[in-house]
């Protein structure tokens, strides 16, 4: 989810007020360059977890708390967020991961960083909150989603990649409480986020004309 001071909160001289805005990669501010290096997780974060410790519970008590503080800031100011997330296909089967502040299902991902690209922000989630690294050049850009919900306007990018085997994931039981791979037909039966459940639909459209033109 990030530190505060990536939410780039700051003040707008011209209006006199505070406005939450987020840079992204299309933004004329400097991008970081590094794309080679790709995310790094102390190990210890993540070593010899098969559930959540009391500890990990506390921390997951702290993210509620401060989700809902958070919703809070988003009522007075109705910003304009940007985040990115990733679909990590295997076959027909798609990575579902959920917060302990959040009911619903999401790919991996998170708000896009000051000075940070989508792809940069989607790379550094996967390996933040599943443990999975991956080359920039993995990724696909599919879509932009706009969508007003939870008093502001929330703009995703959203990435994928496909993957010949399912990869070892791991999470800490703090961010993330539940990462699982399912079938598109289960995905859609979950409470998803609504650009999730979009993309996922057209997936499955798309693979069904697919067949179809085939067929004829």
């Amino acid at each position: 989810m990030g530190h505060w001071r990536d939410y780039g909160i700051k003040r707008n001289f011209q209006s006199g007020r505070l406005d939450y805005a987020m840079s992204t990669g299309f933004s004329n501010n400097k991008i970081n360059t590094r794309e080679d290096q790709v995310a790094k997780i102390p190990s210890r974060r993540f070593a010899g977890k098969n559930g959540p410790t009391p500890i990990d519970l506390l921390f997951q008590l702290g993210y509620i708390m401060a989700y809902r503080l958070l919703l809070v800031w988003w009522f007075f100011t109705h910003p304009r967020t940007q985040g990115a997330i990733c679909a990590v296909w295997c076959a027909d089967r798609v990575l579902l991961v959920r917060s302990p502040y959040r009911p619903y299902y999401s790919f991996p991902g998170g708000f896009i960083k000051r000075r940070e690209t989508g792809l940069q922000a989607a790379r550094r989630e996967l390996a933040e909150e599943v443990n999975i690294s991956i080359a920039p050049e993995q990724l696909t850009f599919s879509r932009r989603s706009v969508e007003a919900r939870k008093y502001r306007e929330e703009n995703t990018e959203i990435f994928e990649i496909e993957m010949d085997i399912e990869p070892p994931v791991r999470i800490d039981y703090r961010e993330i409480v539940v990462a699982t791979f399912f079938t598109s037909a289960q995905a859609l039966q979950l409470n998803l986020l609504p650009a999730v459940r979009e993309y996922i639909l057209d997936k499955v459209k798309s693979k069904k004309k697919s067949i179809e033109d085939n067929i004829k």
